[in-house]
């Protein structure tokens, strides 16, 4: 019974994971499905397994543990009636209870998704008991989630290193800089501009610099001149900039030079 029961959980688990996955049932955005563009079929697929992964963790375990458990207390208190009876009752009984499930989240929709993967489980349990064709179509079948989860798991990493190499110098200039009030943001946010002013009595002139290190990886100088009286000086402060599946992060990575001798 519990190869079965196993099979059954893992079955209607997967397809149920399958269908809220598709583009019908994930949450749009305003710029698509969880943020990412709907018009990208490419972006879509490679970022559906990791939705797939969340909503199977929690979907197989709640079926593993209630539902294998409630399945097998209805045959033992079932098995008495006749077939047809008992089919139509413990399927019955399977829905409510799986939507009985779903209140635990507190919310009318998961009793919804409760029941339908209680009903499916039920489905499947009693073709997997009956047909031995059915065995076989339904091991065949249960490869289609798994492949597609593959699939999808299997473009992540590619396209996101497509998408991460066409991170531009310049973008990556504008993210240090764009802190406002913050002393990176005293800098141009572009190459070719100086900024010019004063303070404590110094001419201080202000540019940007950049270098690519690897693929979507950037370190970005800020260069302080100054001068005052015959005397000068010239401070450069170094920033790496990595993007990274779609993520920017930036952090300081040490500074040359004279020590400033003016207030900001």
């Amino acid at each position: 019974m519990l190869p079965k029961k196993l099979f059954s959980a893992f079955f209607s688990s997967s397809y149920f994971v399958l269908i809220l996955s598709s583009p019908i049932f994930i949450t749009r955005t305003s710029s698509g499905f969880f943020g990412y563009n709907r018009n990208d079929l490419f972006e879509y697929l490679s970022n559906i397994w990791s939705v797939m992964f969340v909503y199977f963790m929690y979907t197989f375990i709640i079926v593993l543990v209630y539902g294998i458990g409630v399945s097998v207390l209805l045959e033992l208190v079932l098995r008495r009636l006749g077939a047809k009876l008992k089919l139509i009752v413990s399927g019955i009984l399977h829905t409510l209870l799986g939507a009985l499930g779903g209140l635990v989240f507190m919310t009318p929709l998961t009793m919804v998704y409760g029941g339908s993967v209680a009903l499916m489980f039920f489905i499947i349990d009693a073709i997997y008991e009956k047909h031995i064709t059915g065995k076989r179509m339904l091991k065949i079948v249960s490869l289609i989630p798994l492949l597609w989860g593959l699939f999808s798991f299997g473009l992540h990493y590619p396209y996101w290193y497509i998408q991460d190499g066409k991170y531009t110098a310049e973008e990556a200039v504008k993210f240090v800089v764009a802190g406002a009030g913050t002393y990176e943001s005293l800098f141009p946010d572009e190459r070719t501009q100086t900024i010019e002013t004063r303070s404590d009595g110094y001419r201080i002139t202000r540019t940007t610099d950049i270098e690519q290190v690897g693929k979507g990886n950037f370190r970005v100088k800020l260069i302080e001149r100054w001068e005052k009286e015959g005397v000068s000086g010239e401070h450069t402060s170094f920033y790496r900039v990595q993007r990274k599946e779609g993520s920017t992060s930036s952090w300081a990575d040490g500074s040359t030079g004279d020590i400033i001798p003016f207030r900001h």
